[in-house]
């Protein structure tokens, strides 16, 4: 069965009621090459805020569904494509009773493509600025952005969750190509 068919099939499933996510899957393109419908699907970013006088490691996490991709002040629409480019980071690990730094894969940079074919490139994109993703943050609040994530249901049924890129080394992604995102095509 073809992807196109699947997708019509499951977006039949789910009915004529519900919103235009809850109806139309995105694909996830891993970078093991594995291929996944989502459907319900959303993007997110994981944040905190903090008063002045206390450390952003300790704040507790919060997360903003939303419905566009920021870079800064910037917003593009959940449209066209993403793509997400990794390189070598060095990372901590726990490695044989000690603690080793070890190169893993991270996403480091990505594009937007835009459904007309205009393509954004970004490396090591700005976070996305308080007033777009904490808008109810106080002024003498702080705050930091930590990750960046897809979420949705499988065909069948499943609820998954992909960290698309981090801001901070507060948060990082999977190390795992079945779990790390190389593009996400949009309806």
């Amino acid at each position: 069965m073809s992807q196109r068919a699947i997708l019509v099939a499951a977006a039949l499933l789910l009915g004529a009621s519900g919103s235009a996510q809850e109806q139309v899957a995105i694909t996830l393109v891993l970078r093991d090459g594995t291929r996944l419908p989502l459907l319900s699907w959303g993007l997110g970013y994981e944040y905190v805020t903090w008063g002045k006088g206390s450390s952003a490691a300790l704040a507790a996490p919060q997360e903003r569904q939303i419905d566009e991709i920021y870079v800064g002040k910037k917003a593009f629409p959940a449209a066209g494509q993403l793509d997400f480019e990794y390189d070598e980071v060095k990372r901590a690990r726990f490695v044989d009773t000690e603690t080793r730094t070890v190169d893993v894969l991270q996403p480091v940079r990505f594009s937007v493509t835009e459904p007309g074919g205009k393509r954004h490139d970004f490396k090591r994109p700005e976070a996305p600025h308080k007033d777009r993703v904490a808008p109810d943050a106080g002024k003498d609040s702080l705050y930091q952005a930590r990750s960046f994530f897809v979420s949705g249901q499988t065909l069948t049924g499943t609820r998954r969750r992909y960290c698309l890129f981090t801001y901070t080394s507060l948060s990082e992604c999977s190390d795992d190509p079945a779990q790390q995102v190389a593009r996400i095509e949009f309806p």
